[in-house]
Parts: structure tokens; sequence; C-alpha cells
């Protein structure tokens, strides 16, 4: 299967705004009820790591990319849990 350069991008594309989303969704969730943003976080890993399979079906850069992207998204979100959280305990003291 061969893939053009354009296809590359929009997969990526895909990939950043749909990963930014979930998180997004996990990270209020989260804040709100730990229990439940855990419940969205795994079905999301679950699809998540489905999608590197397809992805690493197709093409070896693909599937590494997307490993990039996910990894950064995840870091990202992971600082800005971690930086809400000291906000919340500042306020509180």
């Amino acid at each position: 299967m061969t893939f053009s350069i354009w296809m590359y991008v929009m997969v990526f594309v895909v990939q950043i705004v749909g990963g930014m989303l979930g998180l997004a969704i996990f990270i209020s969730l989260y804040r709100q009820n730990r229990k439940k943003g855990l419940a969205w976080l795994v079905p999301m890993i679950i699809l998540l790591v489905y999608s590197i399979f397809e992805g690493f079906s197709g093409s070896s850069i693909l599937g590494a990319g997307m490993i990039v992207v996910y990894c950064l998204l995840f870091l990202a979100s992971y600082f800005l849990l971690k930086r809400k959280k000291h906000e919340e305990e500042g306020l509180a003291r």
C-alpha cells in the first residue's frame, strides 16, 4: 500500500485533533470525578493501541509518527493536570 505525503499529513492532523479532543474530555472528567475520568481513559487507550496497529500495518513511518504524536499529547495532558492540581492546592492554602 502506497501513501502520498498528503495522506501522511492528513492522518497526523486527524490523530492530533482526535487525541486533543479525547484528552480534553478526559481532563475535564478527571478533574470532576477521578473514576469517570479513568473510565473514559481506558477505552481511549484501547482505541489508541488499535489505531497504532493499523498505522503500522500501513507503514512503519506512519505507526512511529502516531506513537510520537500520542506520547506528546499524553505528556501535555499530564503536565496540564499537574499544573492545575498545584494551582488548586495553592488556592486552598
